[in-house]
């Protein structure tokens, strides 16, 4: 297992590690397919700002897919929601109105939305998928195109694995996910207004 990390590229060999800051040490379970690990490999080496352009081309081609292989590629999307969406302003459900003059990676998000929907859709075993929160800032956009691309990409998560499903219809675990979608839900209307 040591020569096989020492082969690795810096950025898997630190997320992989316990010492770095950037997640949880995470355990290889068993070798992804070398297409996919060069895949991961490509966009973890791009930089965080320009993470849309190793995704855009990215179409599912490996079968049945195990989602442990794709942990690596799920904690560094966490790392760019972390660095890009976690203090702006205009996705926060606060009173504070401060302006953040940064555009919105819209992009960006889109594609990593779309990437992570297509490895959801085709994945089993994601109990270890752990970055739901992240879905309560971009329930929080005004942008509906990012609102579909959040919801769509929840609705991978849930249909694949009913067991992140309560008998009540909400995420387990996910309590405030569970209310900013109560909330938004109940902004939609009612059946007076045709909904």
């Amino acid at each position: 297992m040591a020569a096989l990390r020492s082969s690795l590229p810096s950025r898997i060999r630190q997320l992989l590690s316990t010492e770095g800051s950037i997640g949880p040490s995470v355990k290889l379970d068993s070798e992804p397919l070398p297409k996919i690990k060069a895949f991961i490999d490509k966009v973890i080496e791009s930089s965080l700002q320009d993470i849309a352009i190793p995704l855009s081309g990215f179409r599912w081609e490996f079968g049945k897919g195990n989602f442990h292989h794709w942990r690596l590629l799920f904690l560094h999307f966490e790392t760019y929601f972390k660095t890009y969406l976690s203090c702006r302003s205009d996705l926060l459900l606060t009173d504070n109105t401060l302006e953040d003059n940064s555009p919105f990676p819209k992009q960006a998000v889109l594609q990593i939305l779309r990437v992570m929907q297509i490895i959801l859709e085709n994945c089993n075993n994601k109990s270890s998928f752990n970055g739901i929160e992240h879905f309560k800032l971009l329930l929080a956009s005004t942008d509906p195109e990012i609102l579909i691309a959040s919801l769509e990409t929840l609705c991978a998560l849930v249909k694949i694995n009913p067991s992140k499903l309560h008998s009540s219809g909400k995420l387990v675990g996910c309590g405030s996910v569970n209310s900013c979608l109560l909330s938004l839900a109940q902004g939609w209307g009612s059946k007076e207004e045709g909904l």
